[in-house]
C-alpha cells in the first residue's frame, strides 16, 4: 500500500506505483480541503483537473469529516470507496480511559480555552469583546501555536486585550489533561476559511476537549455544531 497524505504526495504516490510496485494499492489522505482547491482563479482550476486525474489512480479516499464528502468528494464524482476516520483521541491503555478529567473550580471567573493551530483572527475579537464585556467573570487561555500568516505578532495582538492570556505552545498527547483540566469551556469554532473548509472540518479540540470533559463551543450549522 502507499499512503498519499496529501495533493502533492499524491503525485509522487501514482508515479512510484507505476515504476516500482504495480500491484500496490494508492490511498489518498485529505483532512482538509485547500482553498486553492476551491478557488475560481485559473490555479484554482488547474489543480483540480490535476486532482480529479489523480483521483483516477486512487483505490481508497480517507477523509476525516462527513462534510467533505457531502461537500466537495460526492460533487466531484469521486469513484473510490471512500472511509471515515475521525480525529478522534488515541487511546494505548485501558487506565487513560478510565481516568476522570480534571475540572476546574466552578468560576466565575469561567475560563473559555482556545488551543491548536491559532489562526482565526475573528475568534480572536469574539473572545476579547466577551472577555471585555464580562469586567473579569471570562477569562480566556490560549495555548498552541500562532499562525504566522494571519498574526506576524501575535504577542503584540493580545497586548492589550484584557482577561486574555498566551500560556505558549504545549505537548500533545501529554499536556492534553491538563490545558483542558484548567478550562471550564473549548472554543471550537474557526472563521478562517468560512463557508468553507472552516465550515466543513471536524478539529481535534473537538475529540481532545470533550475526551478530556471540556464543553465545547460551536457554530450551528456547520459540521462542528452538528457533531
Amino acid at each position: 500500500m502507499i499512503l498519499a497524505r496529501n495533493l502533492e504526495m499524491l503525485v509522487l504516490a501514482t508515479r512510484a506505483r507505476k515504476r516500482h510496485a504495480p500491484a500496490a494499492t494508492v490511498v489518498y489522505e485529505c483532512l482538509d480541503i485547500h482553498r486553492m482547491l476551491l478557488s475560481n482563479s485559473p490555479g484554482g482550476g488547474l489543480l483540480r483537473l490535476l486532482e480529479t486525474k489523480l483521483c483516477q489512480e486512487v483505490d481508497l479516499l480517507l477523509t476525516s469529516s462527513p462534510a467533505f464528502v457531502r461537500n466537495y468528494f460526492t460533487p466531484r464524482g469521486f469513484l473510490a470507496p471512500i472511509r471515515l476516520v475521525e480525529n478522534k483521541v488515541l487511546v494505548l491503555s485501558d487506565t487513560a480511559s478510565r481516568t476522570t478529567p480534571r475540572r476546574p473550580p466552578p468560576g466565575p471567573p469561567w475560563r473559555i480555552g482556545w488551543f491548536g493551530v491559532i489562526r482565526c483572527r475573528k475568534s480572536l475579537d469574539i473572545l476579547s469583546s466577551v472577555a471585555r464585556a464580562a469586567w473579569g467573570d471570562v477569562e480566556v487561555v490560549i495555548r498552541g501555536r500562532p499562525s504566522g500568516a494571519t498574526f506576524p505578532d501575535f504577542e503584540a495582538a493580545i497586548a492589550n486585550r484584557p482577561h486574555i492570556r498566551y500560556a505558549g505552545p504545549y505537548r500533545n498527547p501529554d499536556d492534553l489533561p491538563d490545558i483542558y483540566g484548567d478550562v471550564h469551556f473549548n472554543w471550537a469554532v474557526d472563521y478562517y476559511e468560512s463557508g468553507q473548509n472552516s465550515s466543513w472540518l471536524l478539529p481535534n479540540r473537538i475529540y481532545e476537549g470533550s475526551f478530556h470533559g471540556t464543553i465545547p463551543i460551536a457554530l450551528k450549522g456547520v459540521e462542528t455544531g452538528r457533531c
